[in-house]
């Protein structure tokens, strides 16, 4: 019983970490991407605003979502046949 209320708090106070390392570099990390983007947009090399758009993106949803990215790796997994665990892969 010990055991399950250690494992409880720990995982509210990773909860609580994450949300608190959101809050602060949330805010850096999107200002880093808007000066950046201003920076191409001024130059005049729209190729290179449009490839880091897509890289702040894609960047953005693994810092803001980080559920979505688990949802697709266990949806891509789980139609490639793909098994995290059991035995059957390299290694084993």
């Amino acid at each position: 019983m010990l055991a399950l209320i250690d494992n409880l708090l720990l995982a509210n106070a990773s909860d609580d970490i994450v949300k608190t390392v959101q809050a602060y570099v949330g805010p850096i990390l999107l200002l880093l991407i808007g000066i950046v983007a201003l920076t191409f947009l001024f130059k005049r090399e729209i190729m290179q605003f449009v490839i880091f758009i897509v890289i702040a993106i894609l960047v953005s949803v693994f810092f803001y979502a980080p559920g979505v990215v688990k949802g697709i790796a266990q949806q891509f997994t789980g139609e490639t046949g793909l098994d995290s665990g059991g035995g059957s892969g390299w290694g084993s």
